[in-house]
């Protein structure tokens, strides 16, 4: 039985670690979990914007601190996923 946020938090994390392990056995896996994991956090960020931190609304446990990290955290990982993509389109049309 889940009793606070801690513990869903937790859950969450370890299911995450274990989908993106997955993820990472082939490039085109690795490429869609940067792209799709980047435009979840930056939705975070735009929810996080939105929202009013003290409201009922905010179900998802977000402050100040976490909407900053996570506007770097999805621009990051969309940018590596659209570079890695472009490196390895070249390398495989340099063949």
């Amino acid at each position: 039985m889940i009793t606070n946020r801690t513990d869903t938090s937790d859950q969450l994390t370890s299911r995450s670690k274990r989908h993106a392990l997955a993820l990472a056995r082939t490039a085109p896996k690795a490429r869609l979990h940067l792209l799709v994991g980047g435009a979840i956090y930056l939705a975070l960020w735009l929810y996080g914007m939105i929202i009013d931190h003290d409201s009922g609304a905010n179900f998802v446990p977000v402050n100040t601190a976490d909407n900053w990290l996570h506007l770097p955290l999805g621009v990051g990982m969309i940018a590596l996923g659209t570079l890695l993509a472009r490196k390895r389109d070249a390398i495989r049309t340099a063949r």
